[in-house]
């Protein structure tokens, strides 16, 4: 399951860019 919470991390900080 932490790799979903690091996907979500990614994706909030490549959409936040």
């Amino acid at each position: 399951m932490r790799e979903a919470l690091l996907w979500g991390l990614c994706l909030h900080f490549l959409l936040n860019r």
